[in-house]
């Protein structure tokens, strides 16, 4: 039998909507195998606990539909990027094809809604 939260709408604070909400990752479920040191496990940190696990944190956060796009038009595209282990970072690779838009001393500001390899257009709620 689905728990009280399965079933009671709540507003869902992506949308605004008062829906459903499902059990969401409140970190990407693919992070933790990002995060996961050869071996282990990432560390989860409480005011009363330090410990490494293989549990995800999840809640009943997001409405079905802000789930799948963050998933779908966030995550499933952005986590394959991310730096690797053994040095590269395809993310970077991409966002330096173009000329940095700023740089100040060492960091240099990247505006990605102008390189046509990442696509940032706005997706209705």
């Amino acid at each position: 039998m689905p728990d009280e939260k399965e079933t009671t709408p709540q507003r869902c604070p992506l949308c605004l909507e008062t829906k459903v909400v499902v059990s969401s990752h409140l970190i990407p479920k693919r992070m933790y195998d990002y995060c996961r040191p050869p071996g282990g496990n990432p560390i989860s940190a409480t005011t009363e606990l330090v410990i490494e696990t293989s549990r995800q944190v999840q809640d009943h956060l997001l409405c079905v539909d802000c789930e799948d796009l963050l998933n779908s038009g966030g995550e499933m595209w952005l986590l394959p990027l991310l730096a690797r282990y053994e040095g590269s970072f395809p993310f970077y690779d991409l966002l330096a094809k173009l000329p940095a838009d700023s740089t100040v001393d060492d960091v240099s500001v990247y505006l990605g809604g102008r390189n046509p390899e990442i696509h940032v257009e706005r997706r209705p709620l």
